[in-house]
């Protein structure tokens, strides 16, 4: 071995070339998993729906992902009737599923730009930016910026694309449907002569979304074709919800669990068949665990972040018990259900009720008969 060789840096070397040959690999797996042709959904002969990636899931997720050339679900609806199948595919609350799947890097970029936000900000001249764009988006949400006013008109900063003779390019607010030229039927503003101003935040306010928008957000507009829907389970045992696009908006934190978890719960309540019922002791009752064994959880909050928040068990608790006993667990219970119960219909002979008390007469006409013969009791 020679001498000027240190063995420990030699081993050094070693350890990084093989680490760097596994992350090549790794990389190359991961490329080798991405889809690179598109699946046609439906038999149109000119511009067919097409999607890019394909999941199969047993719920619609609350927050679908979404992809520039499509991300489709398929779900499968063998195990639906067929009208939760339509009323499944008909549901208007498809519409506001509009955020797209956000990492965990992402929310970090969200969070860091966020810091800097202050209600009451110290900088003057962040100050003056947050003052300035929120005059422009007002001026915009009333509809008087542009000429010829477009739903899509919104303001966006952008820069000059010839430099000045001291080789700067001048920042200006205008609509996001400008075009150059002399004529302008879309809001055009100069920014020249603004000195104290945060630019470089003013460009993160308008092209970035770092605040929250407040206007609604409504993008899977198909729902609204007039063409009939055809479903047919036992042909077509699936449904495929699909989104193209890309999404720039964070989501807020899951409120709602998905359906498939809501009726779940829903069922075990259902069968517990206990009229007082609390919330207390669904928490503490054995159907409970084994729903949550299902998903691998001990805590509903497990399953769904939503259900960290158990007045919505409490809202289904209450939900089930008015649809089981609408009349309560008095009198006017006891006649509601020998109402709608042949069997207990039977069983109840008499009802009496003043204002000194209730009285019900309980037995089967057979067993009273029995009764009235024996001679001592």
């Amino acid at each position: 071995m020679d001498d000027n060789i240190d063995p420990v840096n030699w081993e050094e070397d070693i350890n990084d070339i093989l680490s760097d040959t596994f992350e090549e690999e790794a990389r190359e797996d991961v490329m080798e998993d991405q889809p690179t042709t598109l699946t046609d959904l439906t038999d149109a002969k000119l511009h067919p729906l097409q999607t890019l990636y394909i999941e199969y899931i047993d719920d619609l997720p609350e927050y679908p992902k979404t992809h520039i050339n499509g991300h489709t679900y398929i779900i499968a609806a063998d195990k639906m009737s067929q009208s939760e199948a339509e009323q499944r595919v008909q549901d208007p609350s498809l519409r506001l599923l509009h955020h797209t799947y956000l990492d965990e890097k992402a929310w970090q970029e969200i969070q860091t730009i966020r810091k800097d936000i202050d209600l009451v900000e110290n900088d003057i001249r962040k100050r003056n930016a947050f003052s300035l764009y929120r005059s422009k988006k007002r001026f915009f949400n009333s509809g008087k910026a542009c000429i010829e006013n477009l739903s899509s008109c919104a303001p966006v900063f952008r820069k000059s694309f010839y430099p000045d003779i001291n080789n700067e390019h001048h920042p200006y607010i205008s609509c996001i449907n400008s075009t150059p030229g002399p004529l302008q039927k879309h809001y055009h503003s100069s920014l020249k002569g603004h000195t104290s101003i945060d630019l470089e935040f003013l460009e993160q306010l308008f092209n970035e979304s770092i605040l929250p928008s407040q206007e609604e957000c409504a993008v899977i507009e198909p729902l609204t074709t007039r063409r009939k829907f055809c479903v047919n389970i036992q042909e077509t045992p699936y449904i495929l919800f699909t989104s193209h696009g890309i999404h720039q908006h964070p989501p807020p934190l899951p409120h709602k669990p998905p359906e498939q978890i809501l009726k779940g719960i829903e069922s075990r309540i259902r069968n517990m068949r206990n009229p007082s019922l609390t919330l207390a002791k669904f928490l503490r009752s054995p159907e409970l665990e084994a729903f949550c064994q299902q998903y691998n959880a001990s805590t509903p909050a497990e399953i769904h972040a939503s259900l960290s928040n158990i007045d919505r068990i409490s809202a289904i608790i209450q939900k089930q018990r008015l649809l089981t006993y609408p009349e309560g667990q008095d009198f006017n219970g006891v006649v509601y259900i020998s109402n709608i119960n042949p069997t207990l219909k039977q069983y109840v002979q008499q009802k009496y009720r003043d204002p000194d008390g209730i009285m019900i007469l309980c037995a089967y006409k057979e067993q009273i008969m029995l009764l009235n013969k024996l001679t001592s009791f």
